[in-house]
């Protein structure tokens, strides 16, 4: 088991996946990675490497929360909770995402904010 001293990178978190799945997000991601005999290690680099590291937040948002919760469980976090976004949150401060953690709080379907309305972390345009 890994733990969040040791770094989570996109890797550390394909590994908590089947190999089914691993094949699923792949497709999902349009990474181009065909179905072989090749082991799981193979795939999980073969698939880092196509999808990169800076994809990370991406993937964490493809996952369900039993995933994200077998993927806190592999690193030794907290994976109590129940809501998507918290999962995803803590996940992405223990990559060292954090900037991305903010916006991964909001989840998917946060409402962005339309011209001339001032946002949380801006001021008022007037």
């Amino acid at each position: 088991m890994l733990t969040l001293s040791e770094s989570l990178t996109l890797e550390t978190v394909l590994t908590a996946l089947s190999r089914e799945r691993l094949y699923d997000l792949a497709r999902v991601m349009g990474a181009g990675v065909r179905e072989t005999k090749s082991t799981k290690a193979s795939l999980v680099r073969t698939l880092g490497t196509v999808l990169g590291a800076e994809r990370l937040p991406t993937v964490l948002q493809e996952l369900g929360r039993d995933e994200l919760r077998a993927v806190c469980r592999a690193h030794d976090a907290d994976g109590a909770t129940s809501q998507r976004p918290e999962l995803i949150e803590a996940l992405l401060k223990a990559s060292g995402h954090a900037s991305q953690a903010a916006g991964a709080k909001g989840g998917p379907n946060k409402k962005p904010d339309l011209p001339g309305e001032a946002s949380d972390d801006q001021g008022s345009l007037f």
